[in-house]
């Protein structure tokens, strides 16, 4: 924890983040787990948010209205398939050749690879030979897009996750990482996900029973309310909130009350604290 005490001692505010519990000493102001499984870590004394409220995602999601209605057929049509930016251990090959075998229904497939994968043309050739309709992007910059247009997923643990969760996106996941684990684990152990393989010494394991459980059978795997939303995008808000005592206020009042102009005071009051405030005087403004 050497980093952390270099910054807290400069006299800054210090957030850290932490996915698994990787330090003994902790010296910051706020610890920020956003996982499932965050209160499992002991952190002490210091002040803690923790579990998946604190999600950070990313403004393209934030700046979306949400949960997509979820998908009530059997089968999964439109397959979005993703192992991260690098896929190092050769994920997503493994997966599209087992995908190949499955010629009961076609479908339609996006894998999303990043710009630091090194076998785009590995990828192709094994797109060409493929019976189902494979399209390959690669360092893709609308991933909200990309999930609005899938009804199924197929990839590694991560922050991705919670882009899932997000959009209610049914997930078939496997760790690529240690740090995946708890991750993967506990999205499975509430239904929020089903398993694709597994994680051991560094290698990947995708099992084909699995893949084609959760391309046939999907609904079944998954909790009796897939639509409970977990993630709401507003995390980050809420760890700003707590960095940053400026507020968004709403005050509802009627334009012909004794109280208007007054009130028009106490706002220019807050405004001046820092505070962004609006008047709202008509139920729809509300």
């Amino acid at each position: 924890n050497d980093f952390q005490i270099q910054i807290k001692t400069s006299g800054l505010r210090t957030l850290v983040v932490d996915d698994h519990g990787y330090c003994n000493d902790w010296c910051a102001d706020v610890i920020l787990n956003q996982n499932l499984s965050a209160q499992k870590y002991n952190y002490g004394s210091i002040r803690t948010l923790l579990g998946v409220q604190f999600a950070l995602l990313r403004r393209e999601f934030r700046l979306e209205s949400g949960l997509i209605p979820f998908p009530k057929t059997d089968k999964i049509k439109r397959l979005l398939i993703n192992y991260g930016g690098a896929d190092p251990v050769g994920a997503t090959a493994k997966t599209l050749k087992i995908i190949s075998k499955f010629k009961e229904h076609p479908l339609e497939i996006r894998v999303i690879v990043g710009p630091a994968y090194e076998k785009l043309n590995d990828l192709n050739y094994i797109a060409l030979k493929n019976q189902h309709s494979i399209e390959l992007l690669s360092n893709v910059k609308d991933m909200h897009v990309q999930y609005k247009w899938a009804d199924g997923f197929l990839g590694a643990g991560g922050s991705t996750c919670w882009e899932l969760l997000f959009y209610g996106l049914r997930a078939s996941l496997v760790p690529i990482a240690s740090n995946q684990e708890n991750i993967v684990n506990a999205l499975i152990t509430r239904k929020l996900a089903c398993s694709a393989g597994y994680y051991e010494n560094d290698n990947v394991e995708i099992e084909e029973k699995l893949i084609h459980q959760f391309l046939t059978t999907p609904i079944d795997q998954f909790s009796n309310d897939p639509q409970k939303r977990l993630v709401d995008g507003r995390g980050a808000e809420r760890v700003a909130a707590l960095l940053d005592n400026r507020l968004r206020i709403c005050v509802g009042t009627s334009k012909d009350g004794w109280l208007f102009p007054l009130i028009k005071i106490f706002v220019q009051e807050l405004e001046n604290e820092g505070h962004t405030v609006c008047i709202a005087t008509t139920s729809e403004e509300i």
